[in-house]
């Protein structure tokens, strides 16, 4: 199975514009920098797994994608080509940084230990993401993707290896802000008892399809709700701004009320902890004297909010305009938290 597939679909388009595509798709693979087990994949049609491995029949592997920052030489205009990385792959001449690496590597640790998904040693991966830093063929901000897989079970376990996959490639780009639908996420555990523990799973199927109905109905992604509330004896639902509210399907959400940024309780809500939401708690709240609180917050709540934003790895910070019906309002705040994280990432 290749890990990486560009698909062009050539009904009803011109032989130019099929050509384009491929220019363009073509220019996409370039950009791309693959390895599998620590050993680069020089033509990325050779960036496979085995079709035996479990984690490709049953999505039970663990992931993490990390934000590489610029270079110092597009920072400070720096035409020295000498290379970034000594001979362990650890970045000597700290010219290229991997934002918060030890948080994402403790919280892949924990996706681990949760799933049983074995991982190599601390270093190693290390040295992988390095070794991906330093090579990619791009200088500006990237998307280090790590993906770690279980391989083969019962008689292919020993043919089948583990695999941990390492790309690379350009960000995301994303609209200056988000509209949300919320939704109810019944396959969410939402802190119920025995799935404390959150994974970073590369099973995402029900949080893509929430994305897929929301974009449908003209939102640019979802909000997702506890269905705690919801009774057991087949009785009316609550009504959906009584619901907890959890994330969204691949972000964090947080509002700004009465000089303090809410952020739903991961621990309570078994969600998964986000780096960017402890960059902002840690390191950007007290430089706008905000304070910090988690709790449980209805849909209600954040509907009422004055500022209310979207947040992760490859976003940064995005504020949000819309939830639903309800058109929200707009704090300079979040304008500000969005830049003072900027800041954060490169000091």
């Amino acid at each position: 199975m290749a890990i990486l597939t560009i698909t062009i679909k050539t009904s009803h388009v011109s032989p130019q514009k099929k050509k384009l595509g491929i220019q363009v798709a073509r220019k996409q693979m370039d950009e791309q920098f693959v390895s599998i087990n620590g050993k680069v994949v020089t033509n990325l049609d050779d960036a496979k797994i085995s079709i035996w491995d479990t984690s490709f029949h049953r999505g039970d592997g663990v992931f993490e994608v990390m934000k590489l920052l610029p270079n110092e030489k597009e920072i400070h205009g720096d035409d020295d080509d000498d290379d970034d990385t000594n001979s362990s792959g650890k970045n000597s001449a700290n010219k290229r940084k991997i934002r918060s690496l030890e948080k994402h590597l403790d919280r892949l640790q924990t996706s681990s230990n949760g799933v049983g998904c074995p991982l190599p040693s601390r270093e190693i991966l290390k040295q992988w993401l390095y070794q991906a830093a330093a090579a990619a063929a791009h200088s500006s901000c990237g998307c280090l993707r790590l993906i770690a897989t279980k391989g083969g079970l019962g008689d292919k376990a020993a043919v089948v290896p583990s695999s941990v996959v390492i790309s690379c490639s350009p960000l995301p780009v994303w609209p200056p802000t988000f509209t949300l639908l919320p939704l109810l996420a019944p396959w969410h555990p939402a802190g119920a008892k025995g799935w404390e523990t959150p994974i970073k799973w590369t099973s995402y199927g029900p949080n893509v399809v929430s994305t897929r109905k929301a974009k449908q109905a003209g939102f640019t992604d979802a909000l997702l709700l506890s269905s705690d509330l919801l009774p057991a004896d087949g009785s009316s639902p609550p009504e959906l701004k009584d619901c907890h509210v959890l994330d969204g399907p691949n972000f964090a959400i947080g509002w700004i009320a009465d000089e303090t940024l809410h952020f739903p309780c991961g621990s309570r809500l078994g969600l998964l902890p986000s780096i960017t939401q402890s960059l902002i708690a840690e390191s950007v709240a007290n430089k706008l004297q905000l304070r910090v609180r988690e709790g449980l917050y209805t849909l209600q709540d954040v509907l009422r909010a004055e500022g209310v934003f979207v947040m992760s790895t490859t976003r940064g910070v995005i504020p949000v305009t819309r939830i639903g019906t309800t058109v929200l309002s707009q704090s300079d705040i979040v304008r500000k938290l969005a830049n003072l994280l900027d800041e954060v990432e490169v000091e």
